[in-house]
């Protein structure tokens, strides 16, 4: 890739020129941005938000007990893992409560 140095108005770059000129044009309220003050603002959804305050919340979601699931895991294999089907669909339906806002 090749880049054009060509210079204009006395050795600046093009680029440079049409920084500076934007940055002097008029907005449409007839004012620079730089006479306006102008700064860079950003505004967060409420759904953004949300999931900000959420990931804070829940804190590192990699951190694994690797005891527990290694312990999980021979269970699984060895065919001897039985979660109790009462406290399992207990557990889902305070979990579905929680979520709904409900409980």
């Amino acid at each position: 890739m090749k880049i054009d140095s060509q210079r204009i108005d006395g050795g600046r770059t093009a680029l440079d020129a049409a920084v500076t000129d934007r940055a002097a044009a008029p907005s449409a309220h007839g004012e620079s941005p730089a006479a306006a003050g102008a700064t860079d603002h950003v505004e967060l959804s409420p759904e953004a938000r949300r999931l900000a305050a959420l990931r804070s919340e829940l804190g590192d979601l990699t951190a694994v007990d690797d005891a527990r699931m290694a312990r999980l895991r021979q269970a699984v294999e060895a065919g001897s893992y039985a979660p109790d089907p009462k406290q399992l669909a207990e557990s889902l339906l305070r979990r579905l409560a929680e979520d709904e806002g409900i409980g």
